[in-house]
């Protein structure tokens, strides 16, 4: 610094006099126990706590703008027209000029089911359990998966042809299951005469788990599953009258081996059962999420009930041998699928992923008028109320800034007057012995300048450290707000703010040093336009 002002002065006395003209100046520029200083630290440090708080509430608002949940519209399917909706899709999307005015991207339809499925331990069926249809092509289940911190494990349908599902943790948990179970136990109803319990406990490979799913949905089947379920064509596979083996299922290869051979020596050493088998063999289930084994036990001739195969399973489970590896029983379903069908007939629900929440309303007017479809008023109201949200914090955000940087303005500006006023006769007396204008405009300016970017520094940093060490959630909480893991609802390094070009911290920096330099230019030249004499004397201009 200090060559910077020989250049600009010249000479070494020049330079000697402005630094202790800065030194002094600004010490009595800072206050009283910097007591300036502080108040535009605070000022600047509320400032950017507000700006770093805007921004996290913006960004949350984007992701949950974005998710699955919230930018898919829901649009329900009249009886009288589910037959219609792969027509609706067709032409929506041949239809250019809509598709660029509206901005949606995709479709996709699906049915609601409903399932019974057992508990872990066997005591208890849960009725009603809501799920619904979902085709490989649907972009939906990819974001699902690639929502932050929605997947736990597993993967998305490869084919529309699987018969596993994907679950939400809820489920798991409402049916008392392991969190890394790869089965979950259907309720199937049978009709067999020999058997007291009409009621059998059906494995169902899971596929993939996952936190939430849309529409408050506990899982996703393939439209082949719906088909197989309900069994609209050919047999059901999920009768297990039609596979005729008895299949335990263990969780790794090694247990298979040993549960293999523990299965051999029980047959070996109980002629009864011996005389009906045919043969045992370790096999693979290929649909879990995380690798499983079956072994099979072949039954000749084939059982056409399940007496003789409950009675062998019980002895198996009884068996010591046996009983020392894990294992449960299994329907090996897969094998016995009968017609493959990947598409549906008809569908309850359509649902079209739009770019921006804004053009919603065009969405609902489109559909009304040329296929009389509504959209459900009640997830309408929910995706407009978050735009709205949104755009009410950018208004916000900007109404703080504006506030926060003429409040800046007007402390530094006053305070440099009112400290100038008070020293007008000096300058005058500097201006009489040929101190230029653009020394004294310098000098002030400099200090000044000085001021704001260090406390504008310090209050950056401060309130970035107060955001990142849980500040912002710490007052979330005491408010009563609900928290998320992981958010801390407070950034500063966002450096676009979508849909208004640029950031807000580097909008309020930009702004604020720009601001800052104006009105100081305004005041300076105020006060260094006046004559000596009429500085020095205290004349009116």
């Amino acid at each position: 610094m200090y060559g910077a002002l020989v250049k600009l002065t010249g000479t070494r006395a020049n330079v000697d006099f402005t630094m202790l003209f800065l030194r002094k100046e600004g010490k009595v520029l800072l206050g009283k126990r910097f007591s300036n200083f502080i108040f535009l630290f605070l000022i600047m440090f509320l400032t950017f706590l507000a700006i770093g708080i805007a921004n996290g509430s913006l960004e949350y608002l984007r992701k949950k703008m974005k998710d699955p949940f919230i930018s898919w519209i829901p649009v329900n399917i009249p009886v009288g027209q589910a037959d219609s909706v792969p027509m609706f899709i067709k032409m929506l999307n041949e239809d250019d000029s809509c598709k660029k005015a509206i901005g949606y991207t995709s479709f996709s339809a699906y049915k609601f089911l409903f399932l019974e499925f057992w508990n872990e331990d066997g005591t208890d069926i849960l009725p009603s359990i809501k799920g619904r249809t979902i085709e490989v092509k649907d972009d939906m289940m990819r974001e699902v998966f690639e929502m932050k911190g929605n997947k736990k494990a597993g993967r998305i349908f490869d084919s529309n042809k699987e018969l596993g599902l994907i679950v939400t943790t809820r489920l798991l948990k409402k049916l008392g299951y392991n969190p890394e179970s790869r089965i979950l136990f259907l309720n199937y109803a049978i009709a067999d005469p020999f058997r007291s319990n009409a009621y059998i406990k059906f494995p169902i490979p899971i596929v993939g788990v996952v936190n939430e799913l849309p529409g408050m949905a506990d899982f996703f089947c393939t439209p082949n599953f719906y088909h197989q379920k309900y069994g609209q064509h050919g047999e059901n596979p999920f009768n297990p009258l039609l596979i005729p083996h008895v299949e335990l299922a263990t969780g790794s290869l090694k247990e298979a081996k040993k549960l293999e051979a523990a299965v051999n020596t029980f047959f070996e050493a109980t002629p009864r059962y011996n005389q009906v088998k045919s043969t045992v063999w370790r096999d693979s289930i290929s649909c879990c999420y995380a690798p499983a084994y079956l072994v099979r036990v072949g039954i000749n001739p084939p059982d056409t009930s399940l007496r003789l195969r409950d009675e062998i399973f019980q002895a198996l489970n009884k068996d010591s041998r046996v009983k020392k590896t894990p294992f449960i029983r299994y329907y090996d379903f897969y094998s016995r699928k009968g017609y493959d069908n990947d598409t549906l007939e008809s569908y309850d629900f359509m649902t079209i992923k739009l770019k921006s929440l804004q053009t919603q309303s065009q969405l609902e007017k489109l559909l009304l008028a040329r296929f009389g479809l509504r959209v459900d008023m009640a997830q309408s109201q929910t995706r407009t109320n978050y735009f709205f949200v949104s755009n009410l914090t950018n208004i916000i955000s900007l109404s703080l800034i504006v506030f926060s940087i003429l409040s800046i303005c007007l402390f530094i500006t006053s305070l440099l007057q009112h400290h100038l006023e008070k020293m007008k006769m000096n300058i005058g007396t500097f201006k009489a012995f040929g101190l230029a204008n653009q020394s004294l405009d310098r000098i002030y300016l400099s200090i000044i300048y000085l001021f704001v970017i260090a406390a504008m520094a310090l209050a950056i940093a401060f309130s970035w450290l107060t955001g990142r060490v849980g500040g912002i959630r710490g007052l979330f909480y005491l408010a009563g707000h609900p928290l998320e893991p992981g958010e801390l609802y407070f950034t500063l390094s966002r450096p676009w703010v979508e849909g208004y070009g640029v950031g807000w911290t580097v909008f309020s920096v930009a702004m604020i040093l720009l601001t800052s330099y104006l009105s100081l230019k305004y005041i300076t030249a105020k006060i260094f336009n006046r004559t000596p004499g009429d500085l020095i004397y205290d004349r009116n201009e």
